[in-house]
């Protein structure tokens, strides 16, 4: 499964409350729009969450479905696929 970010869509970061105060925005990755929970952090994280999406080869190999959301911290990344799974990408 080839990786490819064709844009970043960002769209007004709002305050939901679900988990506790957190913002909220959406990329686009292989072609489908994923919802990215900002936990503890902002949008200056997406880069960072781009360049994990593009070179960890390992966790995106396994995913087998389209992502669903994305909660980012400002360290790591939990990815969720349509199936339930759960995957861990460390930023940098």
């Amino acid at each position: 499964m080839g990786v490819l970010l064709d844009s970043l869509n960002l769209t007004n970061l709002n305050k939901v409350d679900r988990w506790g105060d957190y913002n909220k925005t959406n990329i686009l990755f292989n072609q489908e729009t994923v919802n990215v929970n900002l936990i503890g952090t902002d949008h200056k994280q997406i880069p960072s969450l781009l360049h994990a999406l593009k070179t960890n080869k390992l966790t995106l190999g396994n995913i087998q479905t389209s992502l669903k959301q994305v909660d980012l911290y400002n360290s790591e990344a939990i990815l969720y696929s349509e199936q339930g799974d759960k995957y861990r990408v460390p930023l940098f």
